[in-house]
């Protein structure tokens, strides 16, 4: 499949097996157990695509194996066959709306052709603006410039 015939983040839908896509690894986590007594144990990661657009990434115990080692942090990737799902705020909120699940019957394979290092997009906003009733749950950018130290 040629990289112009490939799904974006935009182009995703909740419940959806994504075809192809190509995603750069922008946070590789560690694994970690978590839940009820930390009995589940997953790998979170944010990927983003060419347009700068941000998902978070899990991948569950039974699958760590089967993607062992497989992503390093700014390499870029072509996946198939991951799950969309609706967003878990316990998980991330690097998507506002959904995040995507790996499986053993994803397809990882490190992409020929890089995404650039300036295809990230920030939602930057004052911070008089952040309502923190609205934003408790959504990961937002911030920008500020040190004027005085007391």
């Amino acid at each position: 499949m040629s990289l112009a015939s490939m799904l974006h983040i935009r182009d995703l839908h909740v419940t959806q097996n994504c075809e192809t896509l190509t995603l750069k690894a922008l946070r590789v986590g560690s694994e970690i157990s978590c839940g009820t007594s930390f009995i589940t144990q997953l790998k979170k990661l944010i990927m983003t695509d060419e347009h700068g657009d941000r998902i978070g990434v899990v991948i569950f115990k039974d699958n760590l194996p089967h993607f062992d080692g497989c992503f390093s942090l700014h390499k870029s990737y072509i996946i198939s066959n991951a799950v969309v799902k609706n967003r878990n705020i316990s998980y991330f909120s690097a998507h506002p709306h959904f995040g995507m699940v790996f499986r053993k019957n994803t397809i990882v394979k490190e992409a020929p052709t890089p995404i650039a290092d300036d295809s990230l997009n920030f939602n930057f906003m004052d911070f008089k603006d952040i309502n923190i009733n609205v934003h408790a749950k959504d990961s937002i950018d911030v920008c500020g410039i040190l004027t005085k130290v007391k």
